[in-house]
């Protein structure tokens, strides 16, 4: 096992892939890498040790990693000519595109200092999990660090898939009778089965 898989997903993935994410997340004794945005980002955050790369400073007023020098940038532009054949078409599409890459293989200038995530964890509308699957205007932004993963070989899996999210779901309730855990939907918490007690994140990593 690694130290790192990725969590990310578009902005309009549904509450309950939602939920079964931070579920997951606070189970999973790996850092998860993910990119501040709304709904399965944000959902990833219950992980224990999260690093989120942001496209720059400020972005949602989150916290995460936003300096990147010069040969980070130019090593993540070689890869996107890579898995992005057509026109960026904005400077703010380009930091976007930017820090996908680095939620894959890690803050990275050359491919003798990639550090590869285990597995990428997403939500998009199509179910992509390699290039070929990827629709321009349709797959999204995820999208691009699907193609990057499919790149390098890592695992995708596509919680829009009902086999990807039986097997995700399966992995939690494993990870959940072997420590005598409860996972509250609504509240979306863990807590032992006999004493009641509620784990704070801290705890969350010790768990998977």
């Amino acid at each position: 096992m690694g130290d790192w898989c990725t969590g990310i997903g578009s902005r309009k993935t549904p509450d309950e892939i939602c939920t079964l994410m931070t579920r997951f997340a606070r189970l999973q004794r790996r850092r998860v890498r993910s990119g501040g945005a709304e709904a399965a980002d944000e959902a990833f955050e219950s992980n224990h040790n999260l690093l989120a790369f942001l496209p720059e400073a400020g972005f949602r007023q989150k916290r995460g990693h936003h300096r990147y020098r010069e040969e980070h940038l130019e090593f993540a532009d070689s890869i996107l000519a890579q898995v992005f054949p057509y026109p960026i078409r904005s400077e703010w599409t380009l930091k976007l595109f930017r820090r996908n890459v680095f939620q894959v293989l890690g803050l990275c200038s050359s491919v003798n200092d990639i550090e590869l995530s285990d597995f990428v964890i997403c939500y998009t509308k199509d179910g992509a999990v390699c290039m070929a699957d990827y629709e321009l205007g349709v797959t999204g932004g995820t999208g691009i660090a699907i193609n990057i993963a499919d790149l390098f070989n890592v695992p995708v899996y596509n919680l829009r898939r009902n086999d990807h999210r039986e097997r995700i779901l399966n992995w939690c309730q494993k990870v959940e009778r072997k420590r005598g855990l409860e996972f509250d939907p609504v509240s979306k918490h863990h807590f032992h089965k006999v004493s009641g007690e509620i784990l704070d994140v801290g705890q969350y990593g010790e768990v998977g």
